[in-house]
């Protein structure tokens, strides 16, 4: 038999007094010698700052941790299946390049009395959404007057935040041509791409976009490109794309616009 004491019946750092009574079938009563029980505070973690400073309760920076063990007792903590640490002061988990984090923490005695395991969960994300492989090119010349406008956008890391496609604005030349872009989505990264409705004028042109991922993070990319509508076409409409002829000489069909 065992008897369980409910918590409300027990303070931090108190000494419990306990002995047992047994009485058998004639009345006879025996009882055991006093017995104590030191009641030892569970080891608490702070997170610093208290909440997460991103929104969807991730961090966006790496946070500090503390905790202090009971009086005569030492604080450990190992982060995922890492190696163990002593605690000392307030620390981090540096270099970390973010998603899904468990510190898992205890204390023990002088006689390695351990205190079970606690684990908390957080999560961080501290690398905005990259945008790259911007088209046409910064800088670049085109002749079509409706060229087509694209960028690529991604998280970097597998377990960050994720993209939050319904933040992507894309302007050009200061106008937004957001609800005309096609978004293809693929939550920690994607394609965003646009064409004109109309001829564009010769000359220079500005792009910018604004994406944030679900920490609320944001990265903004401008750039512009040049079209020159005076530049010729060339279009090869005959052989396609990996021909294979039996003969060594191959008639090409060649298009070039505007005609000299």
């Amino acid at each position: 038999p065992f008897y369980v004491i409910p918590s409300l019946h027990i303070q931090d750092n108190e000494t419990i007094l306990w002995r047992y009574y047994a009485k058998d079938n004639a009345n006879n009563l025996a009882e055991g010698s006093l017995q104590l029980i030191d009641v030892t505070k569970r080891t608490q973690v702070t997170l610093i700052p208290s909440n997460p400073n991103g929104c969807n309760n991730w961090y966006v920076t790496e946070p500090f941790f503390t905790l202090p063990p009971d009086t005569g007792r030492t604080g450990h903590y190992r982060f995922d299946s890492l190696e163990n640490h002593e605690f000392s002061i307030p620390f981090n988990h540096s270099g970390v390049p973010g998603g899904h984090q468990i510190l898992n923490y205890w204390s023990n005695d002088s006689g390695n009395n351990l205190e079970p395991s606690q684990a908390t969960l957080f999560q961080i994300d501290i690398t905005p959404p990259f945008i790259t492989n911007v088209k046409p090119a910064n800088g670049s010349t085109v002749s079509d007057l409706r060229a087509f406008i694209e960028a690529r956008f991604d998280e970097i890391y597998f377990d960050n935040a994720g993209i939050d496609a319904g933040s992507i604005i894309m302007k050009l030349d200061g106008n937004n041509v957001t609800p005309d872009v096609n978004i293809f989505n693929h939550t920690l990264e994607g394609i965003m791409r646009f064409r004109p409705g109309v001829e564009l004028t010769p000359g220079i042109h500005n792009v910018e976009i604004f994406i944030k991922d679900l920490a609320c993070l944001n990265t903004t990319k401008e750039w512009q490109f040049f079209i020159n509508d005076t530049i010729p076409l060339i279009n090869i409409s005959f052989p396609p794309d990996h021909f294979l002829s039996p003969i060594s000489h191959v008639p090409f069909q060649i298009t070039v616009l505007p005609e000299s």
